[in-house]
């Protein structure tokens, strides 16, 4: 999102960047306007992530959000935008467009936030299962999310002057306007979407900062190392996934970068053909990399592609296990492996699986080189101003208007 709205701003438009406070040092030295909204997710994710592998958990905690989402947007209700633009777990923003009486356009990460047969929602990590059990497990988690939200959501819209709602899961996740921020190279587009869907191309976020000295000069000192992160993914047990790193390692013979994370991986010790490396680009680090071992969020899967790196993904949760079965489905990658099953072991046969097999690396170049056709920033820009244009707005004419 942050990627859009710099694209945004560089044709000439003025966007106000609702987020959660955690993020708002990051976004405000980008130089877009910051207004805080929600809870802080990395704190919420590190607290309450173990219970995200319960499907039906999750409607639960989204009906947590809604009060905070509605306080936080308030006051933004009278500040006559062209346009208001939700994704991920945005549950008011489609009822602040309304309340401005503008278009909402809702970005999905992942095809499987949208309903479909040909999948499961995003929280179930079944990948195969038959069109009907898909249908059956749609109806279920759409029935409990508007079930534990509808509550919350109509009387925060109540205060809002707005009417009630029956189907929270339709008006949020499903409006008029739907962008599913994905490649179609690496993602599907089921043949169910309807009109109300368009895929963008993946949302990249220029990021060319150099890499630190010594995190260059450990990959300049041997052959290419295997990036090894999970992301915001809390991991429990440092101690004991350092040791499967670090046996790992000397099992492949190969040599890591380890991402440390929120969890600090690599605190406990790891031996010398391991660096541990703090915040740096993916997109300056992943180049340099022989393969990438993540834990299957959308962008990290994204990125890896868009560089050609073979990949092995290590799901945790949410559509992770969906990326994780697209990189294996389109061969740039080994089979995933899931976290619960991770070990020294299973972890240094993926590794060197996806090193080593020729098919996996002619396919990421394949791909890559695909992915690198397509602007997905460019074509989500280009959607908003039209939407904005076919609605009467001034959005298309790039004048100095929130």
């Amino acid at each position: 999102m942050l990627a859009l709205a710099l694209a945004l701003r560089d044709r000439g438009h003025d966007v106000v960047f609702a987020a959660p406070p955690n993020f708002e040092g990051w976004i405000e030295a980008a130089g877009v306007a910051f207004h805080p909204v929600g809870i802080d997710v990395q704190a919420a994710v590190e607290r309450e992530f173990e219970k995200a592998r319960n499907p039906f958990w999750v409607p639960r905690f989204f009906a947590r959000l809604v009060g905070d989402q509605f306080d936080g947007l308030e006051p933004l209700c009278n500040d006559g935008f062209d346009i208001v633009v939700g994704a991920g777990g945005q549950i008011a923003a489609h009822s602040l467009a309304e309340r401005c009486g503008v278009p909402y356009v809702y970005f999905a990460y992942c095809p499987t936030f949208l309903r479909s047969a040909y999948h499961s929602p995003t929280f179930f990590r079944w990948q195969r299962l038959p069109r009907l059990l898909n249908r059956v497990l749609w109806a279920l988690f759409c029935w409990a999310g508007t079930r534990a939200t509808r509550a919350p959501v109509n009387a925060a819209r109540g205060r809002w002057g707005l009417r009630p709602l029956r189907d929270i899961y339709t008006y949020v996740f499903e409006p008029r306007h739907v962008l599913l921020a994905t490649d179609r190279i690496i993602g599907t587009f089921p043949s169910d979407f309807g009109g109300h869907v368009d895929a963008t191309g993946f949302l990249f976020l220029r990021d060319d900062a150099a890499l630190p000295d010594d995190l260059a000069a450990f990959i300049d000192s041997g052959e290419a190392p295997v990036y090894l992160g999970f992301g915001s993914a809390p991991v429990r047990g440092v101690a004991a996934m350092d040791q499967v790193i670090a046996r790992a390692a000397e099992a492949t013979g190969r040599r890591f970068v380890v991402s440390a994370g929120p969890s600090g991986l690599g605190s406990t010790g790891l031996p010398g053909s391991c660096f541990v490396a703090g915040t740096v680009s993916h997109a300056s680090l992943f180049p340099r990399m022989a393969a990438v071992v993540h834990h299957g969020g959308a962008g990290t899967t994204a990125l890896a592609a868009r560089t050609g790196r073979p990949q092995v993904v290590v799901p945790y949760s949410a559509d992770q296990h969906y990326w994780a079965a697209r990189v294996a489905a389109i061969g740039v990658g080994a089979e995933p492996l899931d976290h619960a099953r991770l070990s020294a072991e299973r972890l240094a046969r993926r590794v060197e699986r996806a090193v080593g097999d020729p098919r996996i690396a002619e396919a990421a170049r394949d791909v890559a080189d695909r992915m690198s056709r397509v602007d997905g920033v460019a074509a989500a820009a280009d959607r908003l101003e039209a939407i904005v244009h076919a609605s009467g707005g001034i959005l298309n004419e790039a004048r100095s208007n929130p």
